[in-house]
């Protein structure tokens, strides 16, 4: 099958080597094989030089994300590739630069999930770059068609499968099978933090027993000290208790050795970007990746949609007790429109992911705009920040939230812990009106339920809720947005199930649960929602009722028809860890909850 039709999915593959580094960067102009790479910028294709957005460089050095990428076209093995900012395209670039000198891009590309996942996975409207870094760049870049072309006749297969161990730091990572004097090996390394780096040695074997953590070496080297380099610019240095065929010990050590990315792209803006962490070897990485392109082009779209548009921050630090503070003057009209958004983007200090924070931490945005009014410091909106990577950028619907507005002069506080690493926060708040003929307007906000630590008392803690409603009233909506955090001897509350249960009237139960809480690609799947994709740390497992760079939606129900309108009603919040009272024995989590009952008019 020519160019794998059935997806649109086309394959460029290079027979040159080093045509571009894959930092967004290219080789010196000396560097070999340069010249397949030719600089086709029309107005200056003699002038050795290249320039975007009044900066110079020469050749295509110092480029960095979110630079436009330069035209180039490079020689295939179906024809010319050209690349031009100005063509018209919509689609994202993906470029993979091959090197038979690394054993994950080897596991890569024979791991035969990985390469379904690819083909099952990738966008169709993604183009995918490949070429080859080595001598044999030719050869590498056939063999690489061949495996393309292999795994499509397989056809796509669904299976993606990681084995966890019990939320331990640890991820048993499966290689292959292989026979040594009879005994069935699988290969894998054990890393802390969920890292996972999968390595081929030529004449050292190491294997791990999962039940004792010893190994045992096997080697063709007549030494009792090996030292392997790793071609990873990200790995845990192990040190091991190794021994060798005849029980004596063998000192086996671990080095960081610097490599070059293998992967990088451009958006649909024409804009480098980096591809961030391939966590283990599969192309399901590039793909969600990929993915996040799509969310993003979509959520551009939506941004450019008639609104009021309010700013906030603009790349504002956020950091230490007060994070980010801004007071800001609202438009005379903004009680007139019905659909409040947030538009928040959370970026590094500098351009490049290795600037980022580490940890994923949670972000909330609060709002005072009248001291003395029970409305001021209560939560507008919150976020989980991404592990090490800076393109979250999110769109929150916090409509219900319009009452908490009131005044026209505001200040606005989004911060998270105070010992977090700084990030640069974006933020503007957009007025606009639904397309509703018969538009219901929030005029008042009633406070319910707050989170607290989830032990075998969080329940007692609640108590029964009455309230009456305004005459006006047309409509009343339940509005919560709940995370769960913490760990205790069942994960909870960031990776157990727990559910959380409005009773209204003693009658009716309105209960969100957190189903993909520890599954293991829950907030992977959500990438096309705005998750930010390869992040650092456990990224891809499901949290409770949170993701890694994601907004946090609120949950909203229209609760209008288990009222009584013109009597006196009840509400009652409880939670539970898997349909029971949670009951912790060590080191109970955490609800972080703000919750409200919504009056429209």
């Amino acid at each position: 099958m020519f160019y794998c039709r059935f997806l649109l999915l086309c394959f460029y593959l290079l027979y040159f080597c080093a045509a571009f580094r894959v930092n967004a960067t290219s080789p010196p102009r000396n560097a070999k094989s340069s010249d397949n790479l030719q600089h086709t910028d029309s107005a200056e294709q003699n002038a050795g030089s290249t320039r975007h957005n009044g900066r110079s460089t020469e050749g295509l050095e110092g480029f960095e994300p979110g630079d436009v990428a330069p035209a180039f076209q490079v020689q295939t093995l179906d024809g010319v590739f050209i690349y031009s900012p100005q063509n018209g395209s919509r689609s994202a670039l993906v470029v993979h630069a091959f090197t038979n000198k690394s054993a994950f891009l080897e596991c890569l590309w024979t791991w035969s999930e990985s390469l379904s996942e690819l083909l099952t996975y990738l966008p169709s409207s993604t183009e995918v770059l490949l070429l080859s870094l080595d001598d044999t760049a030719l050869q590498d870049a056939l063999w690489m068609r061949e495996q393309v072309y292999r795994a499509a006749a397989h056809g796509y297969r669904h299976t993606f499968s990681i084995t966890l161990t019990s939320h331990t730091n640890t991820v048993a990572c499966l290689l292959s099978t292989t026979n040594h004097n009879n005994i069935s090996a699988l290969h894998y390394l054990l890393l802390k933090n969920f890292m996972c780096v999968f390595a081929t040695f030529a004449a050292l074997l190491v294997l791990f027993k999962q039940a004792d953590k010893s190994c045992s070496v096997i080697y063709t080297v007549g030494t009792e000290s090996i030292q392997t380099p790793l071609n990873f610019s990200l790995f845990v240095i192990l040190q091991l208790d190794c021994f060798d065929r005849k029980g004596r010990p063998v000192n086996v050590t671990f080095q960081v050795t610097p490599s070059p990315n293998f992967f990088f792209a451009i958006n649909q803006k024409g804009a480098l970007s980096e591809m961030g962490w391939f966590l283990y070897p599969t192309f399901r990485f590039m793909a969600w990746q990929a993915q996040w392109f799509t969310f993003n082009e979509a959520l551009q779209e939506q941004l450019s949609q008639p609104a009021v548009i309010v700013p906030v921050f603009d790349r504002h630090l956020m950091q230490g007790e007060t994070g980010a503070q801004a007071v800001v003057d609202l438009p005379g009209d903004f009680m007139d429109y019905d659909i409040l958004e947030l538009d928040a983007s959370l970026s590094c200090p500098g351009r490049r992911d290795e600037t980022c924070a580490h940890w994923d931490h949670t972000v909330q945005l609060y709002v005072c705009c009248d001291r003395t009014s029970p409305y001021c410091n209560l939560e507008l909106g919150r976020w989980i920040t991404a592990f090490r990577r800076g393109t979250g950028h999110w769109l929150t619907d916090v409509s219900p939230l319009i009452p908490l507005l009131n005044d026209k002069k505001c200040v606005f506080t989004m911060k998270t812990v105070p010992w977090a690493m700084p990030w640069m926060t974006s933020l503007n708040l957009r007025f606009s009106y639904s397309n509703q003929t018969d538009r219901l307007y929030p005029f008042k906000v009633m406070s319910l339920f707050p989170g607290g630590t989830f032990d075998k008392d969080y329940n007692s803690r609640y108590q029964e809720i009455k309230f009456s409603l305004p005459a006006s009233t047309k409509k009343v909506e339940l509005y919560a947005v709940i995370t769960a955090h913490g760990s205790d001897e069942n994960f909870c509350g960031e990776f157990c199930v727990t559910s959380h249960h409005f009773l209204i009237n003693r009658s009716v139960n309105n209960t969100l649960v957190f189903e993909s809480a520890g599954s293991p690609l829950g907030c992977a799947m959500r990438v096309s929602e705005g998750a930010v994709p390869n992040e650092h740390g456990t990224w891809l497992y499901g949290r409770g009722g949170w993701c890694d760079g994601l907004q946090v939606d609120p949950w909203r129900t229209d609760i209008t028809s288990q009222l009584d309108m013109s009597g006196t009603n009840s509400v009652l919040y409880f939670g539970l860890f898997e349909g029971r009272n949670p009951d912790p024995k060590t080191n109970p989590g955490y609800i972080i909850m703000y919750s409200f009952l919504v009056i429209y008019k």
